[in-house]
């Protein structure tokens, strides 16, 4: 692992270009505060909000993460996770991460901030779920912080009806960013890239017979311009998307297939297990 205290420093060195300081939540008042906003972000009632306050003081109090993202007296994103165990590697499992949307780089300082706490404490990686149809989570999650998507998970949380996921099934992907390889320090890709004879996938997509030949190292998977508005505007067209990433992508991963990278205009670039 590099060293915590780059790690650290280079925490700050996000939280100062946004503008912002990121604070553990160490008072009633502080998560309180978290709830709100994290409602607020998620277009939800404040007591169906997706950080609850007596579970974030318990997970406080027993030595979990939770922080917020504060401009003076303002609280513009927040955040909160717990430790886990996953294939025998000590983790932190970032249950919920959000900042309002026009607060930029402020989820990014939210994400340095939890590796930095997560390597003080010698944890092996950060884990977390997000749903594979939301473009720009994916964007963010791989080419930004260059982490790893290495499972999918049908109907995880059930139906939230949330502003995020309206009634669609809330499938999910698991995302690994591992704080003990050179990869998990990197804070941006220089390049994107994508193998020849590789398989497009969508919805109103056919999947390319001659692909893998001559030894392609990956395949393609497209997603949606904006999966949100399709959900509002056309859900059976939001169900079609999803129905083809349980049958495509879904058994993929479940091969031992892995997903490092989105391509500039918009495809996972799956690669094949060894």
């Amino acid at each position: 692992m590099s060293d915590p205290r780059e790690f650290e420093q280079l925490a700050e060195a996000a939280a100062d270009r946004a503008g912002i300081r990121i604070r553990l939540s160490e008072s009633l008042a502080d998560v309180v505060a978290v709830s709100e906003i994290l409602a607020s972000i998620w277009a939800t009632p404040p007591d169906r909000s997706p950080g609850e306050v007596s579970t974030l003081v318990a997970l406080r109090h027993a030595g979990g993460y939770v922080a917020g993202a504060w401009r003076g007296s303002e609280i513009l994103g927040a955040s909160f996770g717990f430790v886990s165990l996953r294939a025998g590697r000590l983790g932190l499992h970032s249950h919920v991460t959000g900042a309002v949307e026009a607060s930029r780089g402020v989820g990014t300082a939210l994400k340095f901030h939890q590796r930095a706490w997560a390597a003080a404490k010698d944890l092996d990686e950060i884990t977390w779920t997000f749903d594979p149809l939301i473009r720009r989570n994916a964007h963010f999650n791989l080419n930004v912080l260059n982490a790893r998507i290495v499972s999918y998970h049908e109907n995880l949380y059930g139906a939230l009806e949330d502003g995020f996921n309206g009634r669609d099934e809330t499938d999910r992907c698991t995302v690994v960013w591992d704080l003990r390889s050179s990869s998990g320090m990197r804070a941006v890709r220089s390049g994107w890239g994508f193998p020849d004879d590789s398989i497009l996938v969508g919805h109103d997509r056919a999947v390319r017979d001659d692909a893998g030949r001559n030894g392609s190292p990956g395949r393609l998977v497209a997603l949606p311009d904006d999966i949100l508005r399709i959900r509002t505007e056309a859900p059976s067209e939001a169900t079609a998307w999803r129905s083809v990433y349980r049958r495509v992508l879904g058994p993929m991963l479940a091969a031992g297939d892995g997903i490092g990278e989105l391509t500039s205009d918009g495809f996972y670039v799956v690669d094949r297990a060894r």
